[in-house]
């Protein structure tokens, strides 16, 4: 009597594996949209939170929550529509419709700047998923930025450039603006770290230049450079010696040493009460509007902490933050000339 060896048996196709948790996966959603009450927590679909409308009906609290004006809003709000509506962008790289109306997600790009909350934290209370919350800011803060930056570039238009700021200063009648470079701390990067982080910090930052008039409005923003970077290199990199005529200096700290600038006198070499401790103080009453005007872009919380999102998104924040502050000091400059 003969006996065959019974061939092992053979896996299955993994086409065929595929195809079947495909097909539990159909019968379970098919199963689930009859019944909703049966779905977890985590995946129900939560009812959209109009925040937008409850916020609005309480102007204090508005204001607090996103340092920003009702006017200035609603012009941020229909240049972003009209930027969209041109983009033609609007749909998701999915094809899925937008839950949230765009004025509620502009107003959670603002207060997710503005507090720096989770992800988790502004998803509860909108009424929507994590993922929500993190493709609205991925995709509407680089499009604010846009419109922004021209908040923040009068030193580059001819109407508002150098011939418009020279002679404001009367003590320094060729200075067209103040400039100064100021750090927001990063996560530690996994690579390159020694590009990004500045050593009398202590941190792993990014840098910023800004350069304000008298009034301490922004009028150019040059954005994202690496810690390890000094105030020459940068201001030498961002391309504004193009911007000033051949007589035109800026004011600036004693980092800025050689080039078109008027920099204090380090005070190791002066004596108290003399010409150039007179000449210091002068200085210094016109160079603290750009540090002023620092301290009200920080007052969004995502700029003054420790930044937790991708770097590709800390500049155009930095530059949304400071076209807002433009928008309002704009805005008090006007009302002080009425």
């Amino acid at each position: 009597m003969f006996s065959f060896p019974i061939p092992p048996l053979l896996p299955e196709s993994p086409l065929i594996l595929r195809a079947r948790r495909r097909h539990r996966s159909i019968r379970a959603s098919l199963f689930l949209a009859d019944h909703p009450d049966l779905r977890s927590p985590r995946y129900r679909r939560r009812p959209i939170v109009d925040i937008y409308t409850a916020l609005r009906a309480d102007p204090a609290n508005w204001y607090e929550e996103t340092l920003m004006t009702f006017p200035e809003f609603d012009e941020l709000f229909r240049s972003l529509a009209a930027l969209l509506e041109q983009d033609d962008e609007m749909a998701m790289d999915t094809g899925r419709p937008h839950r949230m109306t765009l004025e509620n997600s502009v107003l959670l790009v603002i207060l997710w700047l503005r507090s720096y909350p989770t992800e988790a934290t502004l998803a509860n209370r909108f009424g929507v998923d994590s993922a929500t919350v993190s493709r609205v800011i991925h995709e509407l803060l680089p499009r604010m930025a846009r419109i922004m930056r021209e908040e923040c570039s009068a030193l580059s238009h001819p109407a508002g450039g150098p011939s418009r700021q020279r002679g404001r200063c009367r003590e320094f009648p060729r200075a067209v603006g103040v400039i100064d470079c100021t750090a927001c701390r990063i996560q530690r990067p996994t690579e390159h770290q020694d590009l990004n982080y500045r050593w009398d910090k202590g941190c792993h930052c990014i840098l910023f230049q800004m350069i304000t008039d008298f009034a301490g409005i922004p009028i150019h923003v040059s954005a994202g450079w690496p810690g390890c970077s000094n105030d020459l290199r940068v201001f030498a990199e961002s391309g504004v010696t193009a911007l000033l005529g051949p007589n035109d200096v800026l004011i600036g700290d004693k980092g800025y040493t050689a080039g078109p600038f008027i920099s204090p006198f380090f005070s190791s070499v002066i004596k108290p009460n003399s010409k150039e401790s007179r000449f210091n103080r002068t200085l210094a009453h016109y160079r603290i509007v750009v540090e002023k005007t620092f301290g009200r872009i920080k007052e969004f919380r995502g700029l003054a902490v420790r930044w937790r999102h991708s770097r590709p998104l800390l500049a155009p924040a930095f530059i949304v933050a400071a076209g807002i502050v433009a928008r309002r000091m704009r805005g008090v400059a006007v009302r002080a000339d009425l």
